[in-house]
């Protein structure tokens, strides 16, 4: 068949390799060249995705070079406007060039079909055999068939895509493992359903080639020769009408002529002033579709009413009536209730499907063990909530995905690919975030509905289990070796702290070297931002010394040897309340220190103790123009009795009257890094109380503090005696 595709070659290639895969011959014309002259082409298809004037001209000169051609638009999508004004232009049908390849086959297969069967002319007017009185408007009867021969392509459609689903589900629902087993009844209930969907499926591809046999557009068909009508006057009184109308009247009610259409046909009544508008040619027709008779003895008639004016144009001497038009619908109405019952049937099954699926998922979802199905290959078919929370994968993550990405145990994986799974097995598992898990699965083979096989995983983590077990073994190894390694441990880490606090200082002293440099050679040169920029530079690498310098004091804090002696804290109190007083003669600060405060411990630990301590009062109390900072053992009953300390073991502390601090924050005090005000309001690297506390803490101490905003800080501070810290440090290497 000769077959002439205007349009944007790419875009209409899927539907001319498809024409040409049914052996027609293609010629294929661009949007611009001028309309088609003969020959005869039995088929043209327009590209018609968007309305414009052009595209409608383009469908009048076609019509007018070919009146006898099926012309079919081709569109993207339906849109009721455009699709109307198309045919209006001459256009009998349409494609979704969007529809799918399948879809696309069988409506080009109708239309082929449709036109085998129609005739080389058509009557203008399907009521010219009532002498040239006027019907509804072509484009209407157009529209309206267009759209009844599309609607059970689409419903079903539609209606197999959902059956094939439920199938799918179905059939995926009774395969997939379950702690408990679905009784026999809802295994049979549930392949019930799977049959009935195969049957509805099968139902609906032969009702749809029926019907598409059948409800035809009337200008691909044979032209209508009789159509039942009735002619009313202005009264709406019956003036003549055809011999059929009679079936579509009520049934307690005769029509002949003189009688008002009222009582025959009710659906008439409340309409009168539509009516008038009619036969005042101010409205074109008015319609009412689905019209249902129904009768005691035989099946329901369903039809259609159309009425307008006759004659349709103003004529002189010719009183305007109306004409009533009648079809029946019986077949499309029939049509559609099987659509609508068998969408109603597919609905309930899907919602039956949905509970049982509901059911099964919750209690797969319930078990606190893992279960991993896959196929015989290894590739995961099905994972509860249990996966996902031991590996810390999404469900999506894992359908689908070989099961080595859950499993390293490479000889589970092995027995796996072989069929050799054993019922009991602990396998090693990687987590998402890399952490390894040991896994103890119990592993079952269950048929599946093709004749093949998948294995059933349901595993419970071990891991604690298992770290308990290695620690135990840990545990065995000589305290010779565990104190061997530690010697090295230790040397290795003082090595590096040394190479480390030797790499940093040195780039620091240059920068210290060269901005010194500058300063003196090239001072006079830079403005007064300038020479800021050069005192914030000597700024930073101060703090970053000190910084390096109470990092090491924090590594030496914790690997220093624990030698232990008597300690004279006044001493060292008055030695380092002396060198602050040198370091800034300018400060009026009173020290007052209690003496003769002793303790067993290791004098260059706590040494470092007290200096921080210090050194954190005098840096608080700075914005005070006299200051006060005191060292002594605490002797209040209350503080013992608070902190739960007995009475032989002295609490020291170190009291100053400068910021002090909100309680609120006190938990942040001894934080590595952790600061409660500014680098610009007080300096500091955050580190210095964190080194009391560990050293406090090897001399089997605590430290606590107390303050309040403005009104200064106390810091209290315990030392154990001499056999608690032996047995503290002991604890601590062990």
């Amino acid at each position: 068949m000769q077959v002439l595709v205007i349009g944007d070659d790419a875009a209409m290639r899927s539907l001319i390799e498809l024409m040409r895969s049914n052996r027609h011959h293609i010629t294929v014309q661009s949007h611009g060249c001028p309309p088609p002259a003969p020959p005869f082409y039995p088929l043209i298809l327009l590209q018609a995705d968007e309305l414009s004037d052009q595209a409608a001209n383009l469908c009048r000169k076609i019509r007018q070079t070919h009146p006898y051609t099926t012309l079919i638009a081709v569109l993207d999508h339906i849109n009721a406007q455009h699709l109307q004004t198309l045919l209006n232009c001459g256009v009998n049908d349409y494609l979704l060039r969007t529809a799918p390849p399948t879809e696309q086959k069988l409506r080009l297969k109708v239309i082929e079909h449709n036109l085998q069967r129609r005739p080389l002319t058509t009557t203008a007017n399907p009521l010219a055999k009532l002498g040239n009185r006027p019907g509804p408007s072509n484009s209407n009867v157009n529209l309206k068939s267009t759209a009844l021969s599309q609607f059970p392509y689409l419903a079903s459609h539609h209606l197999r895509q959902t059956l094939i689903q439920i199938r799918k589900q179905l059939n995926t629902l009774l395969a997939e493992p379950r702690h408990v087993p679905l009784e026999p009844s809802t295994t049979a209930y549930l392949n019930q359903i799977i049959d009935r969907a195969n049957m509805m499926q099968q139902m609906l591809s032969d009702v749809l080639i029926d019907t598409q046999s059948h409800l035809q557009n009337p200008l691909l068909q044979p032209p209508i020769t009789h159509q039942d009508y009735v002619i009313l006057d202005h009264t709406f009184t019956i003036q003549e009408y055809s011999n059929g109308v009679q079936r579509y009247a009520e049934d307690d009610t005769t029509i002949q002529e003189g009688i008002d259409i009222r009582d025959s046909f009710p659906e008439v009544a409340g309409l009168e002033l539509i009516l008038a508008e009619i036969l005042n040619y101010r409205h074109e027709g008015y319609e009412i579709s689905g019209i249902a008779r129904f009768s005691e003895t035989e099946f329901p008639l369903y039809f259609d009413l159309y009425i307008s004016v006759y004659p349709h144009k103003r004529t002189i001497g010719y009183p305007a009536k109306l004409i009533i038009l009648l079809n029946n619908a019986t077949e499309r109405m029939l049509f559609q209730q099987r659509l609508i019952q068998s969408a109603n049937e597919a609905q309930l099954l899907l919602k039956k499907l949905a509970t049982a699926k509901n059911y099964i998922t919750q209690i797969i979802n319930s078990m606190a063990d893992a279960l991993v199905v896959t196929t015989k290959s290894g590739v995961i078919k099905t994972i509860n909530a249990a996966t996902q929370k031991l590996f810390g994968y999404e469900d999506y993550e894992l359908i689908n995905q070989p099961i080595s990405k859950l499993v390293d145990d490479q000889n589970f994986l092995g027995n796996l690919a072989q069929g050799q799974l054993k019922f009991q097995a602990e396998v090693i598992c990687r987590q998402r975030n890399g952490q390894v898990l040991y896994v103890s699965f119990s592993c079952g083979v269950i048929e599946t509905e093709d004749d093949t096989q998948d294995f059933v995983c349901v595993g419970r983590d071990v891991t604690k289990q298992k770290k308990a077990e290695a620690q135990i073994k840990a545990l065995n190894v000589s305290l010779q070796q565990r104190t061997i390694e530690l010697e090295n441990v230790n040397d290795e880490l003082e090595s590096f702290s040394r190479t480390v606090s030797h790499d940093l200082r040195t780039p620091i002293s240059h920068i210290e070297f060269f901005n010194q440099m500058l300063r003196e050679e090239y001072g006079d040169v830079l403005n007064e931002e300038g020479q800021d920029y050069l005192v914030q530079i000597q700024n930073s690498c101060g703090r970053m010394r000190q910084l390096i310098h109470d990092l090491l004091q924090l590594s030496r804090s914790t690997r220093m040897e624990l030698t232990l002696a008597t300690v004279d804290l006044s001493t060292l109190a008055q030695q380092i309340s002396a060198e602050l007083t040198m370091n800034a003669p300018d400060r009026q600060v009173t020290f007052i220190l209690e003496p003769n405060l002793t303790v067993q411990g290791n004098e260059s630990l706590l040494r470092i103790a007290l200096e921080n301590l210090f050194n954190n009062a005098w840096k608080y109390t700075s914005k005070r123009s006299q200051s006060q900072i005191q060292f002594g053992q605490c002797r209040d009953p209350d503080i013992y009795s608070q902190r739960q300390i007995s009475a032989q073991v002295p609490i020291f502390f170190v009291q100053d009257d400068g910021a002090g601090f909100d309680m609120s924050y006190a938990d942040k005090l001894f934080h590595t890094f952790a600061r409660l005000h500014s680098q610009s309001e007080f300096e500091g690297t955050g580190i210095g109380l964190t080194i009391v506390q560990r050293i406090l803490e090897r001399h089997g101490g605590k430290i606590w503090a107390k303050g309040v905003v403005g009104e200064g800080a106390t810091f209290y501070f315990t030392i154990t005696p001499a056999i608690e810290i032996l047995n503290a440090e002991a604890t601590l290497r062990s």
